[in-house]
């Protein structure tokens, strides 16, 4: 929380002093960007520190675990900036206690739609 200070101009006077607002302070925005949900991404620290996803091969069934670089994101979605095809990848996506725990590349893998 921090204060801001603005000017609202109200022709009904609708605001008084000493009001309560919710405001979204948007500081950067891109559009038509690739994105992913942001708990598709792991966020891991220590000796393999890096952003991570699961790609899901439809073929074999099985996922591998890919290093992607990010961009901007907001509290849903995070901007891909390198890393997988957006257009013809499959991110794993799922419940947290699944991608966090320790998934192993060639994990067999069934999917839910």
């Amino acid at each position: 929380d921090f204060e801001v200070k603005i000017a609202i101009v109200s022709p009904e006077n609708r605001f008084r002093p000493g009001m309560r607002a919710d405001a979204d302070i948007i500081t950067e925005s891109a559009d038509s960007v690739p994105t992913l949900p942001i708990g598709a991404v792991i966020f891991r620290r220590g000796e393999s520190e890096g952003k991570i996803i699961y790609i899901y091969d439809p073929v074999s069934g099985r996922i591998s675990e890919r290093r992607v670089k990010t961009g901007l994101s907001d509290t849903d979605y995070i901007e891909i900036t390198d890393g997988i095809d957006i257009e013809n990848e499959y991110a794993v996506t799922g419940p947290y206690s699944f991608l966090k725990g320790e998934r192993e590349n060639g994990e067999k893998v069934k999917v839910k739609r």
